[in-house]
């Protein structure tokens, strides 16, 4: 038996390999990121940018994979994350712009 897992050919599945979503973000609102991907098979690793103050967390239900921002200094940053779904994987940055 082989498995082998693939990064995505289009973003019509999931964000391309190394590409980036800029989230805009205000202080005194929750703006949560919605991401709807293929399958719920979902995996997801946050690899940097967390930061002192910039705490991202992350749900998933179904096939959507929602971000959150529990504690923001007000800095604009970037967060990089890797995320699978089913066979398919992508690293993304996330770019958290303060629009307040």
């Amino acid at each position: 038996v082989c498995f082998l897992l693939g990064k995505p050919e289009t973003d019509e599945e999931i964000p391309l390999w190394d590409s980036e979503i800029e989230w805009q973000y205000e202080l005194t609102k929750e703006q949560p990121l919605e991401l709807t991907l293929p399958s719920d098979d979902i995996e997801v690793e946050i690899l940097d940018g967390q930061g002192d103050y910039n705490h991202l967390s992350y749900t998933t239900r179904g096939r959507t994979l929602t971000f959150r921002i529990d504690s923001y200094n007000g800095l604009d940053t970037t967060c990089r994350v890797r995320i699978r779904s089913q066979r398919i994987y992508t690293e993304l940055s996330l770019v958290l712009k303060n629009i307040g």
